[in-house]
């Protein structure tokens, strides 16, 4: 019990400083709009995080992604929870354009490309994981019939595979997001050698 108030005490005066703090100093790295980090606790945590405040953008099973202020993310420090920093890691950068996702892994697309979207039963499509790539993920899609190679280092994948098979693809835990790509946008020979390059960046640091 002693530990408990002890531990109200310590956010109080966390929320306290930080919030005169920063407002005095702020951190560019906050963009205005926060800071987006994984954090590492279950999703019963997750879930009192976010009835306590906490913009809880998305929710799996041993990990979940915040939008912090810089006194939420001294509140986990104080509380000695793991996280990570990742800006980008919601945001899909392709062909020129940013794609997101809406939390229900649905592609947002960007009101140029949305304008030139038309759907067919089978081409590319974009698709992200929710986080750092693990090969059992890619196993999973692979098995599924689909050719992939990676367009980023952390996240995201271009398919090509068929409008049948999203719904089976979508519903896997640890994909984020799935959206099919507008005819305008090609692979480039470009982008297939940078794959390539990324692809045996991998495959080596699987063997290290």
């Amino acid at each position: 019990m002693f530990k408990g108030k002890l531990l109200h005490v310590m956010l109080a005066i966390v929320l306290f400083v930080g919030s005169v703090f920063f407002s005095v100093h702020p951190n560019s790295s906050y963009a205005g709009e926060g800071k987006k980090v994984i954090v590492y606790v279950e999703r019963a945590v997750a879930e009192d995080f976010k009835r306590g405040g906490f913009d809880v953008l998305e929710m799996y099973e041993t990990f979940s992604l915040f939008n912090v202020t810089p006194t939420e993310e001294e509140i986990l420090k104080v509380r000695n929870i793991q996280y990570t920093e990742t800006p980008d890691i919601d945001k899909i950068f392709y062909g020129g354009f940013v794609f997101t996702s809406d939390g229900a892994k649905n592609m947002v697309y960007p009101t140029e490309v949305s304008k030139h979207l038309s759907m067919s039963d089978e081409g590319l499509f974009l698709l992200q994981f929710t986080g750092t790539v693990k090969p059992e993920w890619t196993l999973a899609v692979q098995s599924q019939g689909m050719k992939s190679f990676p367009i980023a280092i952390l996240s995201a994948y271009l398919v090509k595979t068929t409008r049948e098979k999203m719904p089976s693809i979508k519903s896997l835990p640890f994909v984020r997001t799935m959206g099919q790509v507008p005819g305008f946008l090609k692979v480039s020979q470009d982008l297939q050698n940078q794959a390539l390059k990324l692809q045996i960046l991998w495959l080596l640091r699987q063997k290290l």
